[in-house]
């Protein structure tokens, strides 16, 4: 299971929630964003949660408004950066 980082612009948490085959629910919180500086230098930083990409899958296919947070730009999924590629020498 791969891990995403999701970000949430908004000033409010959001929480996705999944209902597992054994019948219990499970939840991310993704937090609300805020403010960082001074009066003269703020600015708004996203909130940022990280999920599995499974559980993700899984919360958008089981439940619309899971999906709808992402459709309407309200959560954004970060890719992971990985390592930096290796050139080989020919």
């Amino acid at each position: 299971m791969a891990k995403v980082l999701l970000q949430n612009p908004t000033e409010r948490d959001i929480h996705l929630n999944l209902t597992t085959d054994n019948g219990a629910v499970a939840t991310v919180t993704i937090p609300a964003s805020r403010m960082e500086g001074t009066a003269e230098t703020a600015r708004r930083v996203p909130g940022q949660a990280e999920a599995d990409d499974s559980f993700l899958e899984q919360a958008m296919k089981g439940n619309p408004a899971n999906k709808a947070f992402f459709d309407e730009g309200l959560l954004r999924i970060v890719k992971p950066e990985g390592p930096a590629p290796t050139k080989k020498a020919a």
